[in-house]
């Protein structure tokens, strides 16, 4: 673990066919005290929308990357390369956790990596463990 302070404590990565489910799972987040960046809250209409993403991923300590159906096609290899910083080696302090929306087959690059499951009758025991993961620690004296 190190004193690196990060600007957000979660980064939410997702297809736009998801946008209204991570929507709600951004907003308990939030409420629970995390620091959160969510594409449509942050940049403005006239902002460079590649700069102010790839600037938020350097600036968050965690990444949920958003799996369905939906986003297994077009938008899969961009949102791919988001998680290189996160699953590098030498960042041992950086969390990576792809969530699964539904019962899409994870890409091979994920499958050993451990995920969450989001089903929404689960959703309340599902977030209470997300939130524990993303949560920072306590800092150092």
């Amino acid at each position: 673990m190190t004193d690196k302070a990060y600007k957000y404590d979660v980064f939410l990565s997702y297809g736009s066919a998801d946008a209204p489910t991570v929507r709600e799972i951004a907003n308990a987040l939030r409420d629970s005290g995390l620091r959160i960046w969510l594409g449509e809250w942050i940049p403005q209409p006239a902002d460079d929308i590649a700069y102010q993403i790839n600037n938020a991923l350097s600036n968050s300590r965690v990444l949920l990357l958003f799996v369905s159906k939906a986003v297994l096609g077009i938008q899969w290899r961009q949102m791919e390369k988001q998680t290189i910083k996160f699953r590098d080696p030498i960042n041992p302090e950086r969390r990576f956790i792809p969530v699964r929306l539904d019962d899409a087959t994870l890409p091979e690059t994920l499958r050993q990596l451990e995920h969450v499951e989001w089903r929404a009758q689960q959703a309340g025991e599902v977030l209470a463990r997300l939130i524990a993961v993303c949560t920072p620690p306590e800092p150092k004296p």
